[in-house]
């Protein structure tokens, strides 16, 4: 019976091949639309959410037109931040990360007791960072001291 439906649905495709064509290609082209937004939403939708208060944490971009091209950057320039929680009462926080390098290309020297090491990639952030993003530490518990001096790893073992 499935072979008789084969057999059919191919004569038919031959016989009619522009319709055919149309036909498949529509619905080859509204699949892939409808998966690219169910993708798109997909993301938008699960950026963040591990953290804790993901509703209320948002992010400066810089939108920058330069020789005629237009350029979104998720950066900004750091006095923006301060100056944003001067201003808006409705900012209750803010921190700052600079990636030193964002290929991991940049090799840093690090220092812990009599230990040296390098590590790549490294980022930069404002003591105040582990106010507003959670996360789970295998060693210490003292969120504050961690970043309390610049350059100092304060955490326990």
């Amino acid at each position: 019976m499935l072979k008789s439906y084969l057999n059919t649905a191919i004569r038919f495709l031959l016989k009619n091949k522009t319709f055919s064509l149309i036909n498949i290609f529509g619905l080859a082209v509204g699949t892939l639309c409808c998966l690219y937004i169910l993708l798109y939403v997909q993301d938008q939708y699960s950026y963040d959410k591990h953290q804790k208060d993901a509703q209320d944490i948002y992010r400066i971009t810089t939108s920058a037109e330069l020789a005629g091209d237009k350029h979104q950057m998720a950066t900004a320039s750091p006095p923006i931040a301060p100056a944003i929680k001067r201003d808006f009462p409705e900012v209750t926080q803010f921190t700052r990360l600079y990636a030193s390098d964002m290929f991991g290309n940049s090799r840093h020297m690090l220092k812990y007791k009599e230990r040296s090491f390098t590590e790549n990639g490294l980022v930069y952030v404002d003591s105040t960072f582990f106010d507003i993003f959670s996360y789970h530490f295998v060693y210490g518990k003292n969120t504050r001291a961690i970043l309390a001096e610049p350059y100092l790893a304060t955490g326990t073992q």
